[in-house]
């Protein structure tokens, strides 16, 4: 770890739209420059799991699936806050606690943790079956994620506009 950034895909591969996190960090990390001054890596966890792959970097972004609001359609990406992840429906469980909970733990420990958590999350059509593939409303909402986030490196825009 020697970048100032880091860019999480969070959740399964193997539950359908619930790895769309991971295909995105999967499909950056393979057009990731060194220019990007950016680690991009794979996190299936939530809560202090998570919190702790963002010790040390300055700006963490996650990307991660979300259970669609009423009415809300599949593939649609949302930019959500700390706050929204106290009600998150992996992003917490019994023996473990909530991302913004975490992260300030580990920052009343004396840990590094980033400045700024970008959370950008993509609705998802199912989420609860043995699959290895998005739904094609996710996989299209995936390839313009990365594209967003890959012009925005090679811009070097550190924040998103």
């Amino acid at each position: 770890m020697g970048a100032r950034t880091v860019i999480i895909g969070v959740g399964n591969a193997l539950l359908g739209d619930d790895g769309v996190g991971v295909v995105v960090a999967r499909r950056l990390a393979t057009q990731r420059s060194p220019s990007w001054d950016a680690d991009v890596i794979e996190c299936a966890v939530g809560g202090l799991g998570l919190a702790e792959r963002m010790v040390g970097y300055r700006l963490a972004i996650v990307v991660d699936a979300l259970l669609a609001l009423d009415g809300e359609p599949a593939g649609r990406t949302r930019r959500i806050t700390l706050a929204d992840c106290r009600s998150a429906r992996h992003a917490a469980s019994t023996h473990d606690t909530d991302l913004p909970l975490a992260l300030a733990t580990l920052a009343e420990l004396g840990e590094p943790v980033p400045d700024a958590v970008e959370l950008v999350g993509i609705t998802a059509e199912r989420m609860d079956a043995f699959d290895d593939r998005l739904s094609a409303p996710v996989a299209a909402a995936a390839d313009a994620l990365v594209a967003s986030i890959a012009a925005r490196f090679d811009r070097g825009e550190k924040r998103a506009p």
